[in-house]
């Protein structure tokens, strides 16, 4: 898998409370078009798809009852601090992901349609340990077992 660094938004974040991704994705403001009343509108997310891998890099180190839920963010900020939830898991037991689980953000919703793009780790219960690893890919990779081994 190709990964680009203006394209990751975790590499290998610790995740053990509520946060948002280490790094954002600035999609720029729309220009106008020659002649035209009103800049473009944007919305990313319809046309074809943009896959965003989101995988576990190192497990919980807890028994506690816990659990994630990883959403797809925009904001007009850089910090995040004012998102809208395009998008979200459901919520997922901590003590069974493993490392190389990929949390199941299969491509990028439709109305991304502001500047900043991110995502935010909602952490719910007691976490320790666990370390996220996420960016916009090219393909996610599915092959997770090795035939034969």
């Amino acid at each position: 898998m190709i990964i680009s660094n203006q394209l990751e938004l975790s590499d290998g974040q610790a995740v053990t409370a509520t946060a948002v991704s280490t790094n954002k994705i600035d999609l720029g403001t729309p220009g106008t078009v020659l002649g035209a009343p009103a800049s473009l509108t944007r919305d990313i997310g319809p046309g074809q798809p943009i896959p965003i891998m989101c995988q576990i890099e190192t497990r919980y180190d807890t028994d506690e009852p816990g659990t994630l839920t990883v959403q797809v963010v925009k904001d007009t900020t850089s910090d995040l601090s004012s998102y809208t939830v395009v998008a979200q898991t459901d919520a997922l037991v901590l003590s069974s992901l493993a490392a190389g689980y990929q949390i199941p953000i299969t491509v990028l919703p439709d109305q991304v349609d502001q500047r900043y793009l991110g995502l935010r780790y909602l952490v719910n219960g007691t976490a320790t340990g666990g370390t996220i690893s996420a960016a916009i890919v090219a393909g996610v990779q599915t092959n997770t077992t090795v035939p034969g081994a």
